[in-house]
């Protein structure tokens, strides 16, 4: 059944299955005749993600979202519009959308894209509201609170946000989040945005969190990663690079880990271990990678202050299928671009 194998690869890939989705896709090629316009629109949008063409992605989703403005295409193609830093594009298609409506009714990926839209846009305001929105209709997930504490960030509304984040502080750890990790990404944002004693406060919060674990979950790889990304972003170098490096070998499937222990080491002055996580990176081959091992490399080159190669990997990455991400004007590994021109201009929202 040619629906069937459509939609089987579209779960997979949402899984991150993306073998199993490219397989799928394969054979469906042998009946795709059998798709209407609308799934074929899908068909190919699929199989431009996997090759990590996101122009030609949102070409095809868009094709798909035109023909039924009210389906779940809008919200693709928000996703994808955003991930090319397009958030004009994706709130228009997200506001044709009826999120009260089938197939959207009680979807909380519809909320969380909206919320990261405003966001791109810089309208925080809006951000906030729709976060706390969110938030109310999805209590038990740890994952939606990171978008208020973002938007309160950006905000600067220290106050509200201090004592936020003390409320969500005995959350359970779900999807890959923690407290912790959202109270240090939010201690980043206001020392980008010129809060440094709100940032140390809350950086202490946050090592005090996470210092306070029980022993199994202190063991466990979610822990282990946003503490070592906690001693990053507090300056502990040479703890946050042991962490990462043990994490690499353990775990080395995840280019992150060796990204970020080349990050340390560039940030605490060692060129040359720097440079060797940087080839280490580059020698790197195989599939669905998406540009994540080139971003990585470019995190250590803006690290390394060398601001024109950082700039070109990055370029290179998203030509790889890495998406654009909102947090990277707050990410320590990209300090040293904050107010160059070309970081700047990269920033900048698309129409």
């Amino acid at each position: 059944n040619a629906h069937a194998l459509l939609y089987g690869a579209l779960s997979h890939n949402n899984l991150g299955r993306f073998a199993v989705s490219d397989s799928l896709l394969d054979r469906l090629t042998r009946m795709e005749d059998r798709l209407d316009a609308y799934d074929r629109g899908w068909l190919d949008y699929l199989r431009h993600r996997l090759d990590g063409d996101y122009e030609r992605a949102l070409e095809a989703i868009g094709h798909s979202a035109r023909l039924k403005p009210e389906s779940k295409a809008g919200y693709n193609y928000a996703w994808v519009a955003n991930g090319l830093n397009r958030p004009a594009e994706a709130k228009r298609a997200l506001v044709a959308v009826d999120p009260e409506a089938p197939p959207s009714t009680g979807w909380a990926n519809y909320l969380n894209q909206l919320t990261i839209t405003h966001r791109l846009l810089g309208e925080y305001e809006e951000a906030l509201e729709v976060a706390r929105t969110l938030q109310r209709r999805f209590p038990d997930r740890v994952n939606v609170t990171r978008h208020e504490a973002y938007a309160l960030a950006a905000l600067g509304r220290v106050d509200e946000l201090e004592a936020y984040l003390r409320s969500i502080s005995g959350y359970a750890n779900r999807g890959g989040w923690t407290a912790g990790g959202i109270m240090i990404d939010a201690a980043q944002i206001l020392r980008v945005e010129g809060h440094s004693d709100a940032a140390d406060r809350i950086q202490a919060m946050a090592m005090a969190w996470m210092d306070g674990r029980p022993a199994e979950e202190a063991g466990s790889e979610r822990h282990r990663r946003w503490k070592a990304w906690a001693l990053l972003c507090g300056g502990r170098l040479a703890e946050a690079r042991r962490e990462f490096e043990s994490l690499a070998q353990e775990f080395a499937d995840d280019v992150g880990y060796r990204g970020l222990s080349g990050v340390a080491a560039a940030l605490a002055g060692d060129e040359a271990a720097a440079a060797a996580a940087d080839r280490e990176l580059a020698a790197i081959d195989r599939s669905y990678l998406f540009g994540a091992h080139t971003f990585w490399r470019a995190a250590i080159a803006a690290a390394s202050e060398d601001r024109d190669r950082a700039m070109d990997l990055l370029a290179q990455a998203h030509g790889e299928g890495r998406r654009f991400a909102w947090f990277i004007r707050y990410h320590a590994a990209f300090k040293p671009l904050v107010d160059a021109v070309e970081f700047e201009a990269y920033l900048e929202p698309g129409s």
